[in-house]
């Protein structure tokens, strides 16, 4: 090459944010809405081997983060997601489009999805060890395809298809709403908890 310097630089970079909110009394609120949710729904929705309070015969709207048990949640995650909207120079302000807790029990998995047309989504684990099923973005890159004619000798972000989260009580993950995800399958004999959002903007 001569000497000649090469130059690198990211040309689609997707923003996703990971960060711990340590509160065990919203933690424990969590666990115990979704029990209590779970008990008494009329028509509980068990997503393969998991139950999610997608019912919105039981609650207000469907959106469980509008509780007021979780006020100090909603407020938090409401403020970080405005904070990031911000810092991407996106405009608007944010609200809670929808929200819904889920368990996922041993075998629970959910397929390659995303949650367009919302802005921005999350995830925040009120139960989760290591071991436990965790979350993994496709790259939107290589959407259609990978390298090809070619393997990779060690993944990067380059050559990944998939980035793979292993996940914890208290970890809180937000994400623009478009990138397409997948949960693996739980394989532990457990209860994994989480809370899950999308958030619009106000046109």
């Amino acid at each position: 090459m001569d000497n000649q310097p090469i130059q690198a630089f990211n040309a689609f970079s997707v923003p996703i944010y990971r960060f711990h909110y340590d509160n065990e009394e919203m933690a424990q609120a969590c666990v115990d809405m979704v029990h209590q949710y779970e008990k008494d729904d009329p028509e509980p929705c068990y997503y393969p081997f998991g139950y999610t309070t997608f019912s919105k015969k039981h609650l207000e709207n469907g959106n469980v983060i509008l509780d007021e048990r979780l006020k100090p949640l909603a407020d938090f995650f409401w403020g970080a997601t405005q904070y990031l909207h911000e810092q991407n120079k996106l405009t608007g302000n944010l609200f809670y489009a929808s929200s819904w807790l889920t368990i996922g029990r041993k075998y629970s998995y959910h397929e390659r999805h995303h949650h367009n047309p919302h802005t921005w989504s999350g995830v925040y684990y009120a139960r989760a060890v290591e071991g436990d099923a965790g979350i993994h973005f496709y790259n939107p890159v290589m959407s259609v395809t990978a390298w090809p004619h070619t393997d990779a000798t060690e993944l990067t972000e380059y050559n990944s298809l998939l980035s793979q989260n292993e996940v914890e009580t208290g970890n809180v993950i937000i994400f623009p709403s478009y990138l397409e995800h997948k949960v693996d399958q739980q394989l532990e004999d457990r209860e994994r908890i989480t809370l899950a959002f999308n958030f619009n903007v106000e046109q």
